[in-house]
Formats: C-alpha cells, structure tokens, sequence
C-alpha cells in the first residue's frame, strides 16, 4: 500500500476530485493548509495597504492507494492539479503497512479493504 499527500492550489481540488474518482478513489481526505516557502509571495490588502505575506492558502489531499494504483494515481492527481505555474504544489508518496479501523479495531494489510 502506498500513502499519497499532496499539497495543491486550493481552486484545483474540484479537479482532483474527479480525476481520483475517476480511478474509483472515491475516499480521500482534503484539508485547508497554510504553505510557507521561501518561492513564492502572497500579497493581500487591508484598508488600502498591501502586505506581503508569507504563508499561502493550499489544500492538503491525503489517501490510501494500492501498490499496483498508485502510480496511476499520483499521475492522475498531477495532471489535474497542474497549471503550470510557480506554487502547483507537491506530491509525496509513502509506503503505509497497514490501516486500522478505530471502531471495530481491524487491522487492514490491503487497501482493497478500506
């Protein structure tokens, strides 16, 4: 099993949505993040002032995928999150051994089972 986070530009996620489901990902988790790089600038106005600010809004995707999935997966999530500009984001992808379902206590070694 693999472990996929991405950090994406929060307009994308429509997008990967549908591409994942596409794959019959139908289960993910998305979050509101806030990324800090020294790349990229992000500017708002208050009353007339610009500021400059160092943290960006971004959308954290997290999900579960099979070893033979996987690929296809981060590929799908890359091609629907791209806009080709500065700030598209990062996939990292991680072995993961096993899931545990909290309410009964099952120990899954197969994503299948999820």
């Amino acid at each position: 099993m693999k472990y996929v986070i991405a950090i994406i530009q929060p307009h994308r996620l429509e997008d990967v949505r549908d591409a994942l489901v596409g794959l019959d990902i139908a289960a993910f988790t998305a979050s509101e993040v806030r990324r800090f790089g020294d790349s990229e600038e992000h500017t708002e106005f208050y009353r007339a002032a610009e500021f400059n600010v160092g943290f960006l809004p971004k959308t954290k995707i997290e999900f579960a995928v099979s070893d033979a999935l996987a690929d296809r997966a981060v590929k799908a999530l890359r091609d629907a999150a791209t806009t080709g500009s500065i700030g598209d984001g990062r996939i990292y992808v991680l072995d993961l051994a096993q899931t545990v379902q909290i309410k009964s206590g099952k120990i899954d070694a197969d994503v299948a089972a999820l």
